[in-house]
């Protein structure tokens, strides 16, 4: 009976760390009004608080019907920065389009797995995590425009991911896009010739 209470203990301290990392994550990223480390921090916080391997976001380019490694995070984060696929395709295509998060154990065994991925860059995805990432352009509709997802890969020491992850990423997720649309009207604004 005390272990029971022991370990449920030790499982509401470990939330209450990542919930609070959640915080400080939010705070830092407002006041981080470049794109590129805006991106990176984020990239790497999810990483990070999920306990993972490899993270990445992976945006939409409308123009080639594609998607590409915006920010990556992890062992082969160089590599895939490299690459670009279909936009129809993997769990960040599905996730993207569907509007829906994916959590998968087996990835291997999940019809909208792409394998081109990790075999193009030596790679094996076990487990992930991805949510879509969206961006609101009417600030009278808040229409959501997705402009790609968030995915976090394989569980560090072959834990699986939970639905507890999908939510924390979701959170992420959410508060990245309001942080990526203000540095973008930032960086609009700097641009913007002064009369």
């Amino acid at each position: 009976m005390q272990d029971e209470k022991d370990l449920e203990i030790a499982r509401l301290n470990k939330r209450i760390v990542k919930l609070s990392s959640l915080l400080e994550i939010n705070i830092m990223m407002t006041v981080i009004p470049d794109i590129k480390q805006l991106l990176g921090f984020i990239i790497q916080s999810s990483k990070n608080i999920l306990e993972a391997e490899a993270a990445s976001i992976i945006l939409i380019d409308e123009a080639k019907g594609t998607l590409f490694f915006e920010a990556a995070a992890g062992e082969k984060a160089e590599k895939v920065k490299e690459l670009q696929f279909p936009v129809d395709k993997g769990f960040a295509g599905w996730s993207a389009k569907e509007g829906k998060s994916v959590l998968t154990n087996d990835a291997s065994a999940d019809p909208r797995f792409y394998s081109e991925i990790d075999k193009q860059i030596g790679f094996q995805t076990r487990s992930v995590v991805c949510v879509p990432l969206s961006i609101h352009f009417n600030a009278v509709t808040m229409e959501p425009k997705i402009i790609g997802a968030i995915e976090v890969i394989n569980r560090l020491e072959n834990k699986e991911f939970t639905g507890e992850d999908t939510m924390l990423l979701t959170i992420l997720a959410n508060q990245s896009a309001i942080a990526i649309e203000n540095a973008m009207c930032l960086n609009k604004l700097s641009q913007k010739p002064k009369i």
